[in-house]
């Protein structure tokens, strides 16, 4: 299990992949569990934008297409039918390019390397 941000990602959802028609950009957004003050964790949205790729690389299984396609209304609505399960999530910086961002879910895995990677975690109050 890998952690990004402090996150953990066990019983997450892969809830949304979208590349801009110049594959220049890639976002990913992803359940994640993240850490509470108190100790334990509560489930929220990590959003990741990648920007400037230069290398991208898809292996993606026949059942991602129409899982993906539903989670936009269905997964983030909580109907979870065809359940893309994420593995692991996680960003190096790169020396000569910026960054190199992995994922391993389900349906899809994606290695790409960028010059910009923004990471974001919606909480859950």
């Amino acid at each position: 299990m890998e952690t990004l941000n402090g996150c953990t990602f066990d019983g997450c959802l892969l809830l949304d992949f979208r590349a801009d028609e110049l594959l220049s950009s890639v976002t990913v957004i992803t359940e994640a569990r993240y850490p509470l003050p108190g100790g334990g964790k509560n489930k929220g949205r990590l959003r990741i934008d990648l920007e400037g790729i230069r290398q991208l690389n898809v292996l993606k299984e026949a059942a991602f297409d129409a899982d993906i396609l539903s989670s936009r209304g269905g997964v983030a609505a909580g109907k979870t039918a065809d359940a893309n399960r994420v593995y692991s999530v996680g960003v190096r910086p790169e020396v000569r390019t910026g960054y190199f961002f992995e994922l391993v879910s389900d349906f899809l895995e994606l290695s790409i390397t960028c010059a910009v990677c923004d990471v974001s975690l919606e909480t859950v109050a």
